[in-house]
């Protein structure tokens, strides 16, 4: 992680994700933390510490990332910019609800909602396209979702592409 310092008279840093979309912030309080998805932080500020958070084999089933990045603070609010491909939506978990995600398109999560990954459909969507594997959220707080899938798009676009002949 780089850290940028401005002189006496001030400055200013320029951050651009590499995939077109939203870039939002959330502020973060002591003791609380926000889970993101690796490839969706751009930035934070000084009072923000981060660290990875091994998701185990739940991770490696979801198809996204075996690490969360964990944001939190413990000392004043902090700042956490984002981004993602596409639109964010922030979407609330109540009680009593089950929030599903598909897994291209989580963002990030508050650590007040826990997760579990499911299936949707049968077994022959999930074998045959790959689809089907969600991620499903239960508690008091907040969910983050892209719009967009970069996978998704990459699987249209590939078959255009031009292949190389050995």
């Amino acid at each position: 992680m780089n850290t940028s310092t401005a002189e006496r008279g001030g400055g200013w840093v320029s951050l651009a994700p590499s995939t077109p979309g939203d870039i939002f912030r959330f502020d973060i309080h002591p003791g609380k933390n926000v889970f993101l998805q690796s490839g969706s932080f751009l930035a934070c500020d000084e009072n923000v510490q981060t660290d990875s958070k091994f998701q185990g084999f739940r991770g490696f089933f979801s198809g996204e990332s075996m690490f969360f990045l964990r944001a939190y603070t413990e000392g004043g609010t902090g700042t956490v910019y984002y981004n993602a491909y596409g639109a964010i939506k922030r979407v609330p978990v109540t009680p009593g609800q089950e929030l599903v995600v598909d897994t291209g398109h989580l963002v990030a999560f508050t650590d007040d909602v826990e997760y579990s990954i499911g299936k949707v459909g049968g077994i022959r969507s999930l074998l045959t396209g790959g689809e089907g594997l969600v991620m499903k959220f239960r508690g008091n707080g907040h969910v983050w979702i892209q719009t967009r899938n970069l996978e998704s798009l990459v699987s249209k676009i590939l078959p255009f592409l031009p292949r190389s002949e050995n």
